[in-house]
């Protein structure tokens, strides 16, 4: 087993991003499937059957955790032996009403050094750490960014007095976190392109 945890992201193809919605979410969710299988044969995981709770939380497989991600041009896959998740969101403005509820104002202030990409960047951290504890946005509100490191790319955040620790990147116009249990270990992101 790999010291860190890989992360791998695969760009769709312009053809792909113009289908209709519902033929381009299903084909996002199979490139996702391509991205974690991926991350799984390098990182050693033998998955078995990818079956998800009554939430639609990812249940550990072969004792894998595992959590996938599709937005915009870019879809993602990663697998852990501790509780993982994974988000992505294209960059871009967002309608100030979504950044007030999504973002307190001590928030937003200590996301300022991410200059334009700081919704984002507070969002998908947010969005993965949900991810890892299986409760998705229903509990938004109970998720908050306490501490940011821009020049590292990590974001602290707290969930019910629990701390958590999201690990970013920009790639292609895209901002990709993911948040993991157990120590500490470095994020490797790999991109890759889908082939039509």
């Amino acid at each position: 087993m790999s010291a860190e945890v890989l992360v791998v992201l695969l760009r769709l193809e312009p053809a792909e991003l113009e289908l209709a919605a519902r033929e381009r979410v299903a084909l996002a969710s199979e490139r996702a499937r391509e991205a974690l299988a991926t991350a799984a044969r390098l990182s050693g995981a033998a998955l078995g059957a990818l079956e998800k709770d009554g939430r639609e939380a990812p249940l550990p497989t072969n004792g894998w955790h595992w959590s996938l991600a599709h937005a915009g041009p870019c879809v993602a896959g990663v697998v852990c032996r501790q509780p993982v998740g994974v988000d992505l969101e294209p960059l871009g403005e967002r309608r100030p009403e979504l950044v007030a509820a999504a973002l307190a104002p001590a928030e937003r202030e200590l996301l300022r050094p991410f200059g334009k990409a700081a919704f984002v960047r507070g969002w998908t951290a947010k969005e993965a750490v949900l991810k890892k504890l299986g409760v998705g946005l229903t509990e938004l509100s109970r998720c908050r960014i306490v501490e940011v490191d821009a020049a590292s790319g990590t974001l602290e955040l707290q969930h019910d007095g629990r701390g958590h620790r999201a690990h970013e990147t920009e790639l292609g116009g895209v901002v990709a976190a993911v948040s993991f249990d157990g120590p500490d270990r470095p994020v490797r992101w790999q991109l890759g392109e889908v082939a039509a």
